[in-house]
């Protein structure tokens, strides 16, 4: 999983900034130009039925770019988590005018944010940077919410890396009754490791945070 420690130093999304290397604060600085347009609205258990089948959409265009896909959750799924964990799930829409054009979910545990499940239109993501934008959100909700660490999830790891995570390694123990859907799922998951992307170094090296965490490879055992 792709994670970003958070130093402890950080108040405002401004401080992550000045952390960055020179080429990384301009990335975030077109980031947030681009974004202008679009307005971030929480969603509550009645807005996200409201929106049940775009969420779908959305959810949907994502899905079928990724590598692997183990289960595809339906948007009502979302309103359920939102009832059940109240404030410790948090889910943001991004709207240009009355159009749902993504959307981004967090869940607090501790003083951690996990934050990967999302689902965007990829034509507004190539003009306002959507995917880019939710990833510096998360860090500033986080930084604002004095939370240690942001797990951002599996997928995209050079973007992520971008922001300034590192590969954090995790065990995955499969068992199905099926032996062959075992191995099935098992061949998925460690496809998932992606180990041909270019790892970024963002942070400067008086500022970096991420030199606790060594490149580890997720292991996947079959049980």
């Amino acid at each position: 999983a792709m994670t970003l420690e958070l130093d402890p130093r950080w108040t405002t999304l401004r401080d992550y900034s000045n952390a960055l290397r020179k080429s990384y604060r301009r990335e975030l600085r077109i980031a947030r130009d681009r974004l202008r347009g679009i307005e971030r609205r929480e969603l509550d258990s009645p807005g996200l039925s409201a929106n049940e089948r775009v969420l779908n959409e959305l959810r949907d265009q994502v899905l079928d770019n990724a590598v692997a896909v183990p289960a595809r959750k339906d948007a009502r799924c979302l309103a359920l988590l939102k009832e059940r964990l109240g404030s410790r799930c948090s889910i943001v829409g991004y709207f240009r005018g009355s159009e749902l054009v993504a959307f981004n979910t967090r869940f607090r545990d501790g003083l951690d944010y996990e934050s990967h499940y999302f689902g965007m239109d990829y034509q507004a993501n190539r003009q306002h940077s959507l995917y880019r934008n939710m990833l510096y959100d998360d860090i500033e909700h986080a930084i604002t919410a004095r939370l240690k660490r942001v797990h951002f999830g599996r997928c995209s790891h050079e973007s992520k890396s971008a922001v300034g995570a590192q590969p954090l390694a995790l065990s995955s123990y499969v068992r199905h009754p099926s032996f062959v859907l075992t191995k099935l799922v098992v061949s998925s998951a460690r496809r998932l490791a992606a180990t041909d992307w270019k790892r970024r170094h963002p942070f400067k090296r008086s500022a970096d945070t991420s030199g606790r965490q060594a490149a580890m490879a997720p292991e996947t055992r079959v049980g």
